[in-house]
């Protein structure tokens, strides 16, 4: 049985700062991952998405936790102006806990709580060298609406009645 734990202040700054870095390796080649350019993001990330930090409202950083074990790590919340979006900004599960069904576990429970507050959809992106979680998102019902040669953005709708 999966569940989520909320990650107190000090955990969440640090999960943000590895998604922010791991963003920006994702997309940029390694020498150009600079303190310039991981200020550039971190100042994107505050005018889009957490005005106040970890601690803006709405806005979930979590331990994914399995049994007493904390297995992963997941950010959600609404997309600015968009209270019917809820988006997953980053989710891990930790090396020795892949592929043991931690993730479509969390991704359920984040739907869940999606449909618990009204929201019609819920989107995430994902890097195509992921394969592992391309094809868990399509799985699930995820559709990709924007795809480049880095990632893919994919939704899913939430049917708020079903709750």
């Amino acid at each position: 049985m999966v569940s989520f734990e909320p990650l107190d202040i000090d955990e969440a700054d640090a999960f943000l700062e590895d998604s922010i870095r791991s963003f920006l390796a994702e997309r940029v080649p390694a020498d150009q991952v600079t303190d310039e350019n991981l200020e550039r993001v971190r100042q994107e990330v505050r005018q889009r998405l957490l005005a106040h930090g970890t601690l803006t409202s709405d806005h979930r950083f979590e331990a994914i936790v399995s049994g007493c074990e904390r297995v992963g790590r997941v950010w959600f919340g609404p997309l600015r102006g968009s209270d019917a979006d809820v988006y997953i900004c980053d989710m891990t599960i930790d090396d020795e806990h892949r592929r043991r069904g931690h993730a479509r576990a969390a991704i359920a429970l984040i739907l869940d709580d999606a449909k618990q507050h009204h929201a019609s959809r819920v989107g995430l992106t994902v890097a195509h060298v992921n394969a592992n979680a391309l094809a868990l998102y399509e799985s699930l019902g995820f559709v990709t609406t924007r795809s480049d040669e880095i990632d893919r953005e994919m939704w899913i709708a939430v049917d708020p009645s079903c709750t």
